[in-house]
């Protein structure tokens, strides 16, 4: 060889040296998980659109696999319906951290039995049939089995949630929480077997957990967890009007009047989507560009959580006509239309009764103004809700029959403004002018600022009462139960001055505001508000609606109130709740009709219970007379015994 030709060949292998040195120290792109997922995951002939993937087809799912290759992000929330393509998202996920971001992880689902058959039947699938993944397959085939998989970058463990052994053993970076709301309360004898396996991830700072569910009621894990999220929802824009706005069904979906579900499926009838701006409609055929430039929108951007909820009206693969179809075929059935809510909607299941909205709470004004009181009005009583910062109250005017008027609605920031509108204003009647009255008995809320409560109930003694919420229902047939707070040490007998505690049932008083509002003109209990009520008071008292929550297995059905909207506060409503509880505290089955002309509330006197009143009142009843000096006399004891 000539010194020509080793000089050219060592050149040649130092420009290579060099051009292999320089790739492995060039730093790795940062790639996002959709980025990842379109350049890299591949759909095997088990999918219905197989090939490589893009996550153009559903851009929503962007959004929620971007969180995970977030740093700013630990935890992700995804309340969804079936067949919305978010367990491939997830799917995504796993295959984004083998490849670029390895950490030991856990995947628990339901039951043991859906790990052996998602594991054989999907996740394998997703990294044998991916080129990028399989290269971290292990050699040994017993390194990568149903329940374990040792890949060359990291682990992954897949456990039920029935197995509580499962769920306790190693820490992991990673967790991922499938179905939620199918995972039992309890596993074993250990606690809840989503805190356990949650707990397994406490010790890492770059921690990721995911959990996601379709959605069953209020009380589903996958919903308490989307409550304490930042509650993201997916806007899209109006093609004509450029309004950014969400999907929901019962917001914007609508078809030809009449139309069957056959007439739908066939296409003899027309389904559209109305914008809530233009109210213009929009086609299936503007889906995708507006699935294209939608963005997620945080309705708390406060919470660290980020939570994604979305329905079947965002799918690429389900057309609006087979979602307007199944609600038809749905609605008339509890045990259908609940599949419909949860597994087409993404939403929970609530059977509402009848909704108070503030057009309701409206429509029952009269024709006199505030702080004036009505003719009917035999009696005044206040209801005062408690915040941290500042009081809300109404004052309200009973008359017989029950039929009650709203006198004032205020709000104020001390007890001493408070003792000022409630007791130290007098309240002119419609009749006449100087004809007034006064407050009877107020009920003030006292679950927060207990002590400031007590101490003005003790200064109001016989006109104040605290009372305290019990939504659960104590008793039918007497939703208010009374207790004393200050006692007698000795006697147990209560004080002169002595607070008035009341628990109240407010499931029975909402129930019964509720009817009163609905009622017709011809029924004699009925619910009025003056002729301006300030709008902050509508929409609270409006703020709740009552559901039904039915145990799908046992059919039990349990009702309760539920806030309408997180961003609407039920204060007013509470003040309602509360000036009911006061006027039934005091006559109980209601203002007789024979009540005759208004009545000045005069406070009983009452002796102080004093130790000495107390043995005073002892000594009468056990003797029944007085020595010569007017004392009582103390009773002689008796032997016991044969000596008596």
């Amino acid at each position: 060889m000539s010194a020509t030709t080793i000089a050219e060949s060592a050149a040649r292998f130092r420009e290579i040296a060099s051009r292999d040195e320089r790739t492995a120290l060039r730093v790795p792109k940062r790639l996002s998980v959709s980025e990842w997922a379109d350049r890299y995951r591949v759909l095997g002939g088990s999918s219905p659109e197989p090939g490589p993937w893009r996550t153009a087809r559903a851009p929503y799912l962007a959004g929620i696999m971007d969180s995970f290759s977030d740093s700013t992000c630990s935890e992700i929330v995804f309340m969804k319906p079936s067949q919305i393509g978010g367990t491939e998202a997830i799917y995504n996920a796993i295959g984004y951290a083998i490849d670029r971001d390895p950490g030991s992880m856990i995947i628990m689902m339901p039951r043991k039995e859906d790990v052996r058959r998602i594991s054989q039947n999907r996740l394998q699938k997703v990294i044998t049939e991916s080129p990028r993944l399989r290269r971290y397959l292990p050699s040994s085939p017993d390194d990568f089995n149903i329940f374990e998989y040792r890949l060359r970058s990291m682990s992954i463990r897949l456990a039920g949630s029935n197995s509580p052994a499962d769920l306790s053993e190693t820490p992991c970076r990673y967790v991922l929480i499938d179905e939620t709301d199918k995972c039992p309360r309890w596993s074993g004898r250990e606690a809840s077997p989503i805190n356990l396996v949650v707990e397994r991830a406490k010790n890492f700072y770059d921690r990721k957990i995911i959990k996601t569910s379709t959605p069953t009621t209020r009380a589903g894990v996958i919903f308490q967890s989307w409550e304490q999220s930042d509650q993201r929802r997916y806007h899209v824009p109006c093609p004509f009007c450029e309004e950014y706005q969400p999907l929901g069904f019962m917001g914007g979906l609508r078809w030809s009047k009449g139309a069957s579900p056959e007439d739908l499926e066939a296409g003899r009838a027309r389904v559209w989507y109305e914008c809530r701006a233009c109210k213009r409609s929009m086609s299936e055929r503007h889906k995708t560009e507006m699935l294209q430039r939608g963005r997620w929108i945080a309705e708390r951007p406060e919470s660290r959580i980020r939570g994604f909820q979305i329905s079947s009206l965002y799918s690429p693969w389900v057309r609006w006509f087979e979602v307007a179809s199944e609600f038809l075929r749905s609605k008339d059935f509890p045990e259908r239309m609940m599949n419909f809510v949860n597994s087409w909607l993404g939403e929970v299941w609530e059977e509402r009764e009848t909704e108070t909205t503030a057009d309701h709470v409206r429509a029952c004004a009269e024709s006199y103004a505030q702080g004036i009181v009505p003719s009917a009005v035999r009696f005044l009583f206040a209801g005062i809700d408690v915040q941290s910062d500042y009081l809300v109250g109404v004052i309200r005017g009973w008359a017989p029959g029950e039929s009650s008027y709203l006198v004032r609605a205020f709000r104020c920031q001390s007890f001493d403004e408070l003792q000022h509108i409630v007791f130290g204003t007098q309240y002119a009647t419609a009749q006449d002018p100087a004809e007034t009255m006064r407050v009877v008995l107020a009920a003030v809320d006292s679950g927060h600022r207990t002590d400031e409560v007590y101490r003005w109930v003790r200064r109001n003694a016989e006109r104040a009462i605290a009372v305290k919420g019990a939504p659960a229902r104590m008793r039918l047939e007497k939703p208010l139960r009374e207790s004393s707070i200050d006692r007698d040490p000795k006697t147990k007998r209560r004080l002169a001055k002595a607070v008035r505690l009341a628990h109240v049932d407010t499931i029975y008083f909402k129930d019964k505001l509720a009817r009163m509002i609905h009622s017709g003109p011809g029924d004699p209990s009925r619910f009025y508000v003056h002729e301006d009520p300030p709008e902050w008071y509508l929409e609270q008292v409006a703020a709740e609606h009552c559901v039904i929550d039915r145990d799908r297995k046992t059919g039990e059905v349990r009702r309760y109130w539920v806030p309408r909207s997180s961003s609407v506060a039920n204060h007013a409503l509470d003040c309602e709740v509360y000036a009911a509880a006061a006027e039934q505290f005091t006559f109980g089955a209601g203002i007789p009709a024979d009540a005759g002309e208004r009545v000045t509330y005069q406070p009983k006197r009452r002796e102080e219970n004093t130790l000495e009143s107390l043995d005073r009142d002892f000594m009468e009843r056990e003797t029944g007379r007085r020595d010569e000096d007017g004392a009582w006399v103390k009773p002689r004891r008796r032997r016991r015994g044969w000596l008596a």
